[in-house]
């Protein structure tokens, strides 16, 4: 999706270019309609750029949260009730809740890797996520190779949110420029 809107920005800046050269172009207008011209075209591609922006802003968000809910959610026990394994999730997300370190975070996954606790397992991630431990993390994948994917997709997706987000913090959203008979460098 947000290549589609990567795409619509770029045709968005080409309309806006073209209208530019052709306001430019028109040898009957005066400068003040040609200036008044200049800043509606520049408004609207302004506006649309603007309109995409946030479309992809979101896109990105949505992406990313459903990429973070698949990785950290229950694991899929084979023939057990979902609610059961929902409800032993919450369970073991409370006993780690209160761990605050790599190590006890890792001793622990080590605990429920040894008695094939997959549930206690899954929750050690969880907490090693919202620690931002990377080495309890690691662990846990290395464990747990098959949730290897899940976690890298919601990984981009988080740092492809997060890049735009700081690119944003930086430079704004980087819309079309104003013409240089307004003032800007287009």
């Amino acid at each position: 999706m947000t290549k589609q809107i990567d795409e619509q920005m770029e045709k968005n800046k080409r309309r806006y270019r073209n209208r530019v050269e052709q306001i430019r172009e028109d040898q009957d207008l005066h400068e003040h309609a040609r200036n008044k011209y200049l800043a509606e075209a520049h408004e609207q591609a302004r506006a649309e750029h603007s309109r995409l922006f946030e479309e992809q802003r979101a896109a990105l968000k949505t992406r990313a949260e459903q990429k973070r809910k698949a990785a950290l959610a229950p694991p899929t026990i084979f023939n057990a009730d979902r609610a059961s394994v929902a409800m032993s999730y919450r369970d073991a997300l409370d006993r780690v809740g209160g761990i605050d370190t790599a190590d006890r975070l890792k001793e622990q996954l080590k605990r429920a890797e040894v008695t094939g606790d997959t549930v206690l397992a899954k929750a050690a991630l969880y907490r090693g996520y919202e620690l931002g431990s990377e080495e309890a993390v690691g662990s846990y994948l290395l464990a747990f190779p098959d949730d290897r994917k899940s976690w890298d997709e919601f990984t981009a997706a988080a740092e492809e949110h997060n890049a735009l987000e700081e690119k944003t913090k930086m430079f704004g959203q980087l819309g079309p420029e104003p013409p240089r008979e307004l003032g800007g460098v287009g």
